[in-house]
């Protein structure tokens, strides 16, 4: 657990920037009925 414990921010956006690059990510937002305007917006020509 202390492995885990030891983590940071910073560790996570590095790792996130090395194995998840901007081409290869699906971005999921769930929102209410009618609420669109607070999804995830478009970006790079997505869908």
């Amino acid at each position: 657990m202390n492995r885990y414990k030891g983590i940071g921010t910073k560790d996570i956006c590095a790792m996130a920037q090395t194995y998840l690059p901007d081409n290869g990510r699906v971005i999921l937002s769930v929102v209410p009925k009618g609420k669109t305007d607070l999804a995830v917006q478009k970006k790079n020509g997505g869908v």
